[in-house]
């Protein structure tokens, strides 16, 4: 399979952003845990 030049870009692109909404996500999480049902909660959500 061929792709053209501006549809490479595009997963390209795609894939890096991907990753950086990813890494975001994961970081927000880690910093804020009031979301997760762990022992450093206040109880269950």
């Amino acid at each position: 399979m061929k792709l053209s030049r501006p549809v490479s870009w595009f997963l390209l692109a795609f894939g890096v952003w991907s990753w950086v909404i990813w890494f975001t996500f994961v970081k927000n999480l880690w910093k804020d845990a009031s979301g997760l049902a762990t022992a450093s909660a206040n109880g269950p959500t």
